[in-house]
């Protein structure tokens, strides 16, 4: 899977997705939510993972960004993303 906003590593049981900066920096973008929603589709058909981490880069701010930004009628004007929800 390529990812451009997080990355994906598994060890035994547990998956750590990592979002890359600038994209925690900024906050949630239309790439951010897609990806995040690729990858928690693909690891929910993975029945060796138990737990999943999801985290920062190390060094970033620990802010949480506009993850409210899937509740703006605006933010489904991406077309990946309509096609993801539709």
């Amino acid at each position: 899977m390529q990812l451009e906003t997080c990355t994906l590593e598994k060890d035994g049981q547990v998956a750590t997705v990592t979002i890359i900066p600038p994209r925690l920096l900024t906050g949630g973008t239309a790439d951010l939510h897609w990806e995040l929603g690729e990858v928690f589709s693909a690891l929910r058909g993975d029945n060796e993972i138990r737990v999943v981490v999801l985290t920062g880069h190390p060094g970033a701010p620990g802010e949480a960004g506009d993850f409210y930004a899937p509740m703006q009628p605006e933010f489904y004007d991406d077309p990946k993303l309509r096609e993801y929800v539709a």
